[in-house]
């Protein structure tokens, strides 16, 4: 990963939209952070179709850098039912100063906001 994110900076990109030109005159870092389900994402798979449903439930989080698109962490949970709240801490223990994260609704936890403030 080293590698390929160094090489997205030596290419020649195309101009950035004007949000993102303004965004990264205030902060560092632009990341999306996200929780989403495996299970919907596995049954789409033909290969796997046949499983009883449940058995393929795991919760993957990532945090994305959206401008190379590479992953900054990716977590794998076992239990389906983990809510983003428990997410909190690995996002709390990554994030640096001058880092804009994207979230969704499901951070929606005002102990949180104070910390990541």
């Amino acid at each position: 990963m080293p590698y390929l994110r160094a090489n997205w900076y030596t290419r020649n990109n195309r101009a950035r939209p004007e949000s993102i030109q303004f965004t990264l005159s205030k902060f560092h870092w632009i990341w999306i952070v996200d929780c989403s389900s495996l299970e919907g994402f596995f049954r789409k798979l033909k290969s796997l179709e046949h499983l009883p449903k449940g058995q393929l439930a795991r919760k993957m989080r990532a945090v994305i850098d959206l401008m190379t698109r590479f992953p900054i962490e990716i977590w794998l949970n076992e239990n389906i039912r983990a809510s983003a709240i428990k997410f909190e801490l690995y996002i709390l223990n990554l994030v640096t100063a001058k880092t804009l994260l994207l979230l969704d609704r499901g951070f929606y936890h005002f102990t949180f906001w104070l910390q990541l403030v």
